[in-house]
C-alpha cells in the first residue's frame, strides 16, 4: 500500500462517507448539484464522499482535499460498476483517490484488474461484493477495503428493506478493511455496523435522495 493510499484510509477510520449520486432522468443528476450536496455532507462532518462520474469528481476536488471514491456507472445490468480499465483511469485522472468497482463473481479477473489499477494508477481500489464469499476472494487481492454494497442487488429477488450486517461481519473476519454500504438509513444502524466490525460506513440514499424522501412522506 502506498503512503498515499495509506493516509486516505486512515482519514477514513470510524467515519461516514456520503454517496452523492442520481439516477438517469434525476433533475439532480447535474454535476454541480451532486457536488453541492458532497460538499455539504463534508461541511457536516462526513469523512469521505462517493460519487459517479468524472465530471462529479472534478468539481468536487478543486473544492476540497477530503478523501473521495469514484466509480463509473455502466447500465445497471452485470458488471456496471466501473467495468473497464479506461473507467477508472477517467476516474483516477479527476482526482478520486479510491476507485469503487464490482467485485462479485461477474468479474473473472478481480485480482489482475484490482492490482492494475493499484499500480497503474496509484490509487486504492473498494472492491464492492454481494455476499461473503465473494468478500473473501476480494480480501485476497490488493484491494484497499472490501465494501457489502452489491447486497441484495445481485441475482434477482426482491431487495431487502435495510442493510445486510451479518455481511459486515462476515467481511470483517478477512481482515481488510470494510466498507459496511448498502440502505443504511439511521444511527443505530451505524453504530451496529461500526460494532461489528466496520471501518467506515457509506450513507446515499438516506442522505440525498430528496425524491425517495418525498415518496416515503406522502400520505
Amino acid at each position: 500500500m502506498t503512503r498515499r493510499i495509506d493516509s486516505v484510509l486512515n482519514r477514513l477510520q470510524g467515519g461516514l462517507v456520503v454517496s452523492s449520486q442520481a439516477p438517469e432522468g434525476s433533475p439532480l443528476r447535474h454535476p454541480k448539484v451532486l457536488a453541492a450536496m458532497a460538499l455539504a455532507a463534508l461541511d457536516a462532518g462526513a469523512k469521505g464522499v462517493r460519487l459517479d462520474g468524472p465530471a462529479v469528481i472534478r468539481e468536487v476536488r478543486t473544492s476540497t482535499k477530503a478523501p473521495i471514491i469514484g466509480l463509473l456507472k455502466r447500465g445497471t445490468k452485470g458488471v456496471y460498476i466501473t467495468p473497464t480499465f479506461a473507467d477508472a483511469r477517467r476516474l483516477a485522472d479527476a482526482g478520486a483517490d479510491l476507485i469503487a468497482l464490482d467485485a462479485t463473481l461477474r468479474r473473472p479477473d478481480l485480482a489482475e484488474f484490482v492490482t492494475r489499477i493499484v499500480h497503474d494508477l496509484k490509487v486504492g481500489v473498494v472492491a464492492d461484493v454481494a455476499d461473503a464469499a465473494e468478500g473473501r476472494r476480494a480480501a485476497l487481492t490488493e484491494a484497499t477495503l472490501v465494501a457489502s454494497t452489491l447486497s441484495g442487488y445481485v441475482g434477482g429477488g426482491p431487495v431487502p428493506n435495510g442493510p445486510d450486517l451479518a455481511l459486515v461481519t462476515a467481511l470483517a473476519r478477512t481482515g481488510k478493511p470494510v466498507l459496511a454500504e448498502g440502505r443504511y438509513a439511521t444511527r443505530d444502524e451505524v453504530r451496529e455496523a461500526f460494532r461489528r466490525g466496520a471501518w467506515c460506513v457509506c450513507i446515499g440514499g438516506a442522505i440525498t435522495r430528496p425524491d425517495s424522501l418525498t415518496k416515503g412522506l406522502l400520505p
